[in-house]
């Protein structure tokens, strides 16, 4: 299909135009998010990990490397246990007007004073660096008062310990986050329909796929990637071993189908056998795909 869509005039880069005005910007985003994973692989994750001393860290995402279906919430929850097995979270405490710290969780970086906040967002964290002004210091209990001007930072919120530098949380958070984002947006059980459906997208767009033709190309399209995220939420769920092969293998046939008409299409033919939403899709593959029972023909 790569090859083949590059002989016949097809261009991911003009497929992938959000601002298109021939109203097919939805493949445009499917484009998008079939795209391969921008984030660390789990190999190149796990060694940055264990060079930086992150060693449980390190083993959950090597464990999970091997694995058929993973639930991505307890992958992410159990890499940011490991992670707090050598990093240290401090709770920011007293009231709105008067916040005290550990001395220990105040960042003093280019002449700045500044906390690291943890933030939850749903499923996902992030890193919050706010500026804070520094007041007293009680030597009895080790905190430190505190005030942040914007009043984002309150009483109950996490922050980090200074006990590495201000770069290393940063890039922390930065390859777990986009780790986390491409297991749920790419999960390694759809990673050949995934890039199947690529190339078909990328073959709507040959010069001779046109008119009446593109239109129900382009809705088999849509619709084998309707199949495709159902499928990927499903796995995000967490299922058995033989419910993702079936899934898988439902996938792999839908994927398929839809590519050959795209290919068809592209390939110049003026009538192909798909009229919406005709795409064929069995009702084995149905129920493999949606978590459900075969439906019983009358």
């Amino acid at each position: 299909m790569d090859r083949r869509s590059s002989a016949l005039g097809a261009r991911p880069a003009t497929t992938a135009n959000l601002s298109r005005k021939d109203g097919y910007g939805p493949i445009a985003e499917a484009l998008r998010d079939l795209a391969r994973p921008t984030g660390p692989s789990a190999d190149e994750l796990q060694q940055w990990l264990e060079s930086e001393d992150l060693m449980s860290a390190g083993e959950v995402v090597g464990r999970a490397r091997g694995a058929e279906s993973v639930v991505v919430r307890q992958l992410m929850r159990d890499v940011w246990n490991g992670v707090f097995e050598v990093l240290t979270l401090e709770e920011v405490s007293g009231r709105p007007s008067a916040m005290v710290v550990p001395n220990e969780a105040i960042f003093h970086e280019d002449d700045h004073d500044f906390v690291l906040q943890r933030v939850r967002q749903g499923e996902r964290v992030i890193l919050r660096r706010l500026r804070v002004r520094v007041g007293d210091h009680d030597e009895d209990t080790g905190v430190t008062a505190i005030e942040e001007p914007t009043d984002r930072l309150t009483p109950g919120a996490e922050v980090h310990r200074a006990e590495r530098t201000e770069r290393f949380f940063i890039d922390l958070y930065g390859k777990l986050g986009s780790f986390h984002d491409d297991l749920e947006r790419a999960p390694k059980t759809l990673q050949d329909v995934r890039t199947l459906l690529y190339w078909a997208a990328v073959m709507l767009d040959a010069p001779l796929c046109q008119g009446n033709v593109k239109a129900r190309a382009a809705a088999a399209f849509t619709q084998a990637k309707a199949y495709h995220d159902t499928a990927r939420r499903q796995l995000l769920e967490g299922r058995t071993v033989d419910a993702v092969r079936r899934l898988q293998e439902a996938m792999r046939r839908i994927s398929t189908a839809a590519a050959e008409i795209a290919r068809s299409c592209a390939e110049g033919q003026i009538d192909i056998n798909v009229t919406p939403p005709n795409l064929p899709v069995s009702p084995e593959d149905k129920a493999a795909i949606n978590g459900g029972e075969v439906e019983a023909r009358p």
